[in-house]
Order: structure tokens, then sequence, then C-alpha cells
């Protein structure tokens, strides 16, 4: 078993979807197309609609000039006063339990309604979605055993949808990965990966490119640490962005995409429209009663920055959890995490449906999504992300889906997440295709030790890495928790390896010299990335 060198244990679809003038096509059942299932998702109580408890709000006002600074003037912070509660609807109801593979699930007639006037121009809007913090593993997309992505299960039926479950994040947080989808390149290459930095590099990023193409760009993203500090606005007109990491959870996302589009979106200019949906993250939403795949609880938070270090997450790092009590205490981060990736599917479902209710589907549209980032979930005896390039913190989902195509596109696996840049500026893949990569580098996170680390995929069991300067193979197929290893040997993708790594350590030495900005410190640790 690998270890750092200071010890660690390690262990609706739509209406709309085929065009203005045509139907989706249907799937192979040659089945009549109908609206896409979701349910809403059922309020724990009177107070459960997304909200921000009255302690976190207060908490977070103190830390909210850092994302909303006077040079930022394109930037609100979300806040439901300003807002409003407007419901926003979804198409329809989609069985809450996962159908049997093989087996598909009962379609309602589809609900007729009147066409809505056609926005963006005469040309396709641009939908490009991240789910943060969202593992490959835990969507029923995937195949997992609970109906935790329903939305997007129906999604992928259809004949001319792409998606992958053999995906790779560039990083292992939300910073690196994004600033990669934004700019197409490497961790190593944009140099966007910490705790403490802007990007401020030249290179054009996607908003950008957008822009060029003659497309308003808007963001709305949960998750406040791509603010205007991130250096990952640029480009955007305008950006909405959550107060604190339960500033924008549920049906507010929709809510703040519904009143960016009123306010901020010009009907007559095509539309690229990027949403960070922050429900995955924790800490985990309180899981309401209703739900019969998943029992009800409270919101889970992890104690990360204890004083004392003496709180459960604490003690089930460094595995002094009674058998019985560490057993429970993962069901409760299970039950959590997996709730909060059925309301992110959820979000999307609303977010989509607005869209067409709007008109902005009706000229077609082009439609990308995938993670950030995925969550250990007591693997390695490790919780939470940001550290390892081990598989449930770097293997994401990821779906394309393109209205103006006459069949659905193929996705090579391994697949890297940097071709999200090029499916959404261009709506196809580079020539030279992306390998498979990914790296973390050696910080420490509350009671964790993070490594210096690189991988690289040859095929979805066929994983070379990097380690602390160390050069090894892992064979999924027969070892996919990792928790074995061997040297790299001959292993033929040894050289390419020792290429990536070189970068990745090039780059260490370079980021490690360089002064951080202490605003952009403080703001991370108002929002507990940092102590």
């Amino acid at each position: 078993m690998l270890r750092p060198a200071t010890p660690l244990p390690l262990l609706a679809l739509l209406a709309a979807c085929g065009g203005p003038s045509a139907p989706l096509e249907p799937a192979d059942d040659d089945a009549p197309m109908a609206a896409a299932p979701v349910d809403e998702v059922a309020p724990a109580d009177d107070a459960d609609d997304g909200a921000v408890a009255d302690d976190a709000v207060a908490a977070d006002d103190a830390a909210a000039k850092a994302y909303a600074p006077e040079d930022a003037p394109n930037q609100q912070v979300f806040d439901d006063d300003d807002w409003g509660e407007e419901e926003v609807p979804v198409d329809s109801d989609v069985p809450v339990r996962r159908r049997e593979r093989g087996e598909r699930p009962e379609r309602p007639e589809p609900v007729k309604e009147p066409r809505p006037d056609p926005k963006g121009g005469g040309r396709p809007t641009v939908i490009f979605f991240i789910l943060d913090t969202v593992r490959a593993d835990h969507t029923s997309l995937c195949d997992y055993e609970r109906p935790t992505t329903p939305w997007l299960d129906t999604l992928a039926e259809r004949s001319l949808v792409s998606h992958s479950c053999h995906t790779y994040s560039p990083g292992t947080w939300t910073i690196p990965s994004h600033a990669s989808y934004f700019t197409g390149q490497t961790v190593p290459v944009h140099e966007s990966d910490s705790m403490g930095h802007t990007y401020e590099a030249t290179t054009p990023v996607l908003s950008e490119i957008m822009r060029d193409q003659g497309y308003q760009s808007l963001m709305v993203a949960a998750n406040p640490t791509l603010s205007e500090k991130s250096g990952l606005q640029r480009g955007f007109e305008f950006v909405a962005i959550g107060n604190g990491l339960q500033g924008m959870r549920g049906d507010d996302v929709a809510r703040t995409v519904k009143k960016v589009l009123e306010k901020k979106a010009d009907p007559d200019k095509p539309l690229f429209l990027f949403v960070n949906i922050l429900d995955a993250h924790d800490p985990y939403p309180e899981v309401p009663r209703g739900m019969d795949w998943v029992p009800p609880q409270p919101e889970l938070e992890f104690d990360v920055f204890e004083k004392n270090q003496n709180s459960v997450y604490h003690k089930f790092i460094r595995h002094e959890l009674e058998p019985d009590a560490e057993r429970a205490y993962l069901r409760q981060i299970r039950n959590g995490y997996d709730y909060g990736i059925w309301r992110a599917d959820h979000d999307v479902a609303q977010i989509m449906t607005l869209l067409r209710r709007e008109g902005w589907l009706e000229n077609g549209f082009r439609f990308v999504l995938t993670a950030d980032h995925g969550e250990f979930l007591g693997e390695h005896q490790l919780l939470r992300h940001g550290c390892y390039v081990w598989e449930p913190v770097v293997k994401v989902p990821f779906v394309y889906f393109d209205t103006s195509r006459k069949e659905a596109l193929e996705l090579p696996e391994p697949f890297s997440a940097i071709n999200a840049f090029h499916l959404v500026s261009t709506g196809e893949l580079p020539a030279t295709p992306i390998v498979a990569n990914s790296v973390s580098k050696r910080r420490e996170m509350d009671v964790k030790v993070c490594a210096d680390m690189a991988a690289l995929w040859k095929t979805n069991t066929d994983k070379v890495v990097w380690f602390e300067g160390s050069f090894y193979h892992f064979d999924l197929s027969t070892d996919p928790g990792e928790l074995g290893h061997e040297a790299i040997g001959n292993h033929p993708w040894k050289a390419k390896l020792e290429a990536f790594a070189k970068e990745q350590a090039d780059h260490l030495a370079r980021i490690r010299g360089k002064a951080k900005d202490r605003g952009r410190v403080a703001e991370l640790a108002a929002l507990g990335y940092v102590e």
C-alpha cells in the first residue's frame, strides 16, 4: 500500500430535444418520445428549501465582500431575499426505483404544450454543467444500485446521447479541474491548483472563445471558490455565485438561473450558460422523509477544523473508531452523499425544463455534463477530496448531447474530462486525443497529508502512477480498490508517464516558490478550504 513520506493510512427528457421541428429520435425500441420524468425534491420540513440556516448566513456574511469585490461589477452573490422563492418546475415524474438492467420504465404520454418563441438569435444554446464532487460509481447512470440520477438515466437512453463512466478529472478539487475545462490544458500546464493563487495566464478561456463566436456567456456557480479571485470568471458577462458552501443548494440553483436569464440574458443573442451544482459537496444535505431508497437523516457536516481534532471525522481518519461506530458513520456519509447527487440530477432537470419553456432550446442545443472530481467515502481510510489520484476521487461521469448531430458522438475510453473544453467550444473532439490524466500535490489538509502524484490510464483497467518520485502500475481488473501495487517495470507507457511526471514535478517546483495572494487565502479560509 502506497504511503506519502509522512505516515498516513491510505486505505425531462425534453420535448424539444430534437430541435424546433422534429422530436428527439426514439430509443431503439421505437417508443414514442415522452417528457422527462423527474421527482420533485420532497421537503424535510417547512424550512427545507435549500435555504441557509440563520447562523450559517451570519458566518458567511463576513466573507461575502471577498466574493463580490468592487472590481467585479458583473458578479452578484446569490441571496434568497434578492431572487425570491418562485418554484421552477420539471416536466414530469420518473420512477424512484432504478429499473432492472435491460428493462425500460413505462413512459407517460407526452404533454403537449405550445412551443415558446425561440430565443438565441437563431443559433443553438450551449449548456455546460459541472456536478461538483460527483463520482461515477455513485450514479445510477453508471449502474449504481441506488437511483441517484433518474433524469440522466432517461436522457442517456436516447440514441443521440453519448456518455462515459470511465472518464477522469484532471484534478482532485474544484479549481484545477475547472481551469482545465476552461482552457483545455492539463493542470501542470495551466498551473492553477494552489490554495492562494489566481489564474493569470493569457491563454483564452472558454467564455472568451464563446464570446468570439458571438455568444453571450453567463455563469451560475454554487461553489464560491469560483469567485472573481479565482481568475476563472474572465470573459463571462455576468456571474451569480453562491454565498458560502450552502448559499445555493437544491431548488435555489434553478431559481437563480431563471432570474439571471430574465435580468441579464439578451434573447436575440446565442447563449452559453455554465452552471456549477454543489449539492453533492459536504456538508451533505438533510435527507427528507418520503424517499423510498434512502432513510431520512439530518444534515451531515464534517468538523474538519475542530480545534482539538477530536471529532468523529478526525477519529475516522486516524482509524480510532470502533468497528460498529465506523460502519454506522460511513452509512450516514453514503446516505447524505447519494441524496446530494439525486438533488444535483434534479437541479439539471429543472434547468433544462426552464430553458425549454423559455425558448432557449428552440434552435437546438449542445449539452455537456461532467464533474470536477469525486469523493472519498471511506476508501483508504479517507473522506472528502483534494488528495491522491485514486479512483473514487478522479473517476467521474460524462454526458454529451448535440441536437445537430445525425448520430451519437463516440467517446473513446478511458476518457479525459478535459475534452469538455473542445465539445463545448466546437462540438468535436480534438484531432489528437487527450490521454486520461490526473494529478494531485502534497499539502496538509486537516489531519490528512496529501501526496505529489500523477496518473495516466492506458485502458479502463491499466493505470500507471507516479507517487512521490516512484513509478507504479495498477491492474484495476484484479485490484479495483488500488490496495496493492507493483513497480512499473517495462510497462509500454513508462516513458509517457515519466514525461508527464516531470511536467508535474517541474510545475510543483515553480508554484511552491510563488507568493500567495493573501486575499485569496483568506477567502478560501472563510469557506473552510484552508485552516
